[in-house]
C-alpha cells in the first residue's frame, strides 16, 4: 500500500508558520504523540489512523459546526508513557512558565480531518482501506476524480467482538 508522503490538502491555505510545504511530523512519545501528524492542522497520518482503529481505538465524529463531518477524534490510543510522571500542563505568570507534573494517562487521543482523504500519494488500495476503516463512524467517504471529498450517512458498522466465536 502507498500512503501520502506529504499532506497536500492545505496547499491553497495560507501558512502562518512560513513553511512552503507541509509535512508529516514524526511520532513523538515525549509529548504523548505516538503517531505522525500534519504540520499544518495536527491531523493524524492516515496510515496511523488505520493501524490504531485496527488495534481497537475508537473513531468519533466531532460536531458539524462547519456543516459536514470534517473532524473526528480517535480515542483509546495506548500511551507509551502510561504511568510515568510527565508534564501535564503549565502556568504562565508574569512571563514565567512553570510546569504542572502528573501521571501520564493509559491512553491518549488524537484528531483526524477528513480533508486528508484528498491528499496526493494514496494508491487505490490504501484509499479503500482507509475509507473502509472510517465506516465505523457511520459515515462513508468518497473522493472524486477531481479530488473533492464527499460523504453519506450510513448505519454504523459494529466492530466484531474478538472474544465471541464466528
Amino acid at each position: 500500500m502507498k500512503w501520502p508522503d506529504f499532506p497536500t490538502c492545505h496547499k491553497n491555505e495560507p501558512h502562518v508558520s512560513g513553511r512552503e510545504q507541509d509535512s508529516w511530523l514524526p511520532r513523538d512519545t515525549v509529548v504523548d504523540r505516538p503517531f505522525r501528524s500534519c504540520s499544518y492542522c495536527g491531523s493524524m497520518h492516515p496510515e496511523d489512523l488505520v493501524n490504531y482503529l485496527n488495534a481497537g481505538a475508537e473513531l468519533e465524529s466531532a460536531d458539524w459546526k462547519y456543516g459536514w463531518p470534517h473532524k473526528f477524534y480517535i480515542n483509546g490510543i495506548q500511551n507509551p508513557k502510561a504511568g510515568e510522571i510527565i508534564k501535564v500542563g503549565s502556568h504562565n505568570r508574569s512571563g514565567l512558565t512553570s510546569f504542572v507534573m502528573g501521571q501520564a494517562p493509559a491512553t491518549v487521543h488524537a484528531k483526524w480531518y477528513s480533508q486528508h482523504l484528498a491528499d496526493d500519494g494514496f494508491d487505490n488500495e490504501a484509499q479503500v482501506v482507509l475509507q473502509n476503516s472510517m465506516m465505523v463512524s457511520g459515515i462513508e467517504f468518497v473522493v472524486s476524480d477531481a479530488g473533492k471529498v464527499g460523504y453519506r450517512i450510513m448505519p454504523k458498522i459494529e466492530k466484531p467482538d474478538p472474544s465471541e466465536p464466528n
